[in-house]
């Protein structure tokens, strides 16, 4: 069965179609401002109708889904959130890839309380998995008194020129076992996956040039284009630390486009 890059497939599929979408905004106002790429890039790479293939619009597709559990597990008080997969090509068995998860449990008592980050792993495509297990490298780092700082949104890929997998995201503070109040800086946070040692690196945060500018950036549920010299290209959203998001923001529709099939 054919291997399919889906990021490659839908980003296929909307350049043949020329489409934009853009988002207008006061610059007076600081509020999320986007960086390297629109934060709209996110829905188009999910705008590719069900069944279209990038092979030709009439073309039968030439793979299959397959809806599997790899961990079941749930105590009522917390439950497994932000399942997110990326896969080291040839790192499996017989030559398949090797499909890393990270993944990391949610307190349901509290707004956006996450853990420590775990993982998961398969070298033959879902049959067998293992895991979860938990990374220190990916967790909390004590900041004060009863306050910690941990990562969120974290999301796995692979980067071809380097032969690494990457994942980004951002972090989050707590204090006494809650979001820290507000205003909450929030820090781009990366990390590369050690495939020999099946580790990942301690986590990391980008140096951005004005702090009060970039007060609260993030880069979580990102995808990311990989330029041919290497460089990365990944949509983030910052605001700076006071927070006018309710005042002189508009969004202007450019253009809507007719489907190609129904869906």
């Amino acid at each position: 069965m054919k291997r399919i890059d889906y990021t490659r497939a839908q980003l296929g599929w909307f350049r043949r179609q020329g489409k934009g979408i853009c988002v207008s905004k006061n610059r007076q106002n600081k509020l999320m401002r986007t960086l390297c790429l629109a934060a709209a890039l996110g829905i188009v790479l999910a705008a590719a109708p069900a069944g279209h293939s990038v092979a030709g619009d009439n073309a039968p597709l030439d793979f299959e889904i397959q809806l599997d559990v790899p961990h079941r597990e749930f105590d009522g008080t917390w439950c497994w959130f932000h399942a997110r997969a990326g896969a080291i090509p040839e790192g499996g068995a017989s030559g398949t890839p090797a499909v890393i998860m990270t993944m990391q449990k949610w307190l349901l008592s509290a707004s956006d309380f996450f853990s420590v980050l775990s993982d998961m792993r398969t070298d033959d495509l879902g049959a067998a998995w293992t895991g979860p297990t938990e990374r220190q490298a990916l967790g909390w780092r004590e900041t004060g008194e009863n306050a910690v700082v941990g990562i969120c949104d974290f999301t796995p890929g692979w980067h071809g020129p380097s032969g690494r997998l990457l994942a980004f995201g951002h972090t989050v503070r707590y204090l006494n076992n809650r979001l820290a109040p507000e205003p909450r800086q929030r820090s781009i946070a990366y990390s590369i996956y050690d495939a020999e040692g099946r580790s990942w690196a301690p986590w990391k945060t980008v140096d951005l040039p004005d702090e009060d500018t970039f007060f609260s950036a993030g880069a979580g549920c990102s995808q990311w284009i990989t330029e041919p010299d290497g460089t990365l290209l990944v949509p983030v959203y910052f605001k700076g630390k006071s927070d006018d998001r309710a005042e002189g923001y508009t969004l202007s529709l450019i253009h809507i486009s007719e489907p190609t099939r129904p869906y």
